[in-house]
């Protein structure tokens, strides 16, 4: 799954989720170059902050879809 955080003072980061140990949510971010883990509560509550933002590719293709 893919989500847009804010992180680091940067807005919209777009996060890979990869395995991570068991309590916690790892990520590849591209932009900063590497992978983050965070506390899994943590990260529910930055979910719940929209500080992360599940994103959707398939949603995004079909909307590009429809307006052509």
């Amino acid at each position: 799954m893919f989500y847009a955080i804010d992180f680091k003072g940067q807005k919209n980061l777009l996060a890979q989720e990869i395995p991570s140990a068991v309590g916690m949510r790892g990520f590849y971010i591209h932009a900063l170059g590497g992978e983050y883990d965070f506390n899994a509560s943590k990260f529910e509550g930055m979910i719940s902050r929209h500080e992360a933002r599940p994103v959707s590719f398939v949603g995004k293709m079909i909307d590009a879809r429809l307006a052509a």
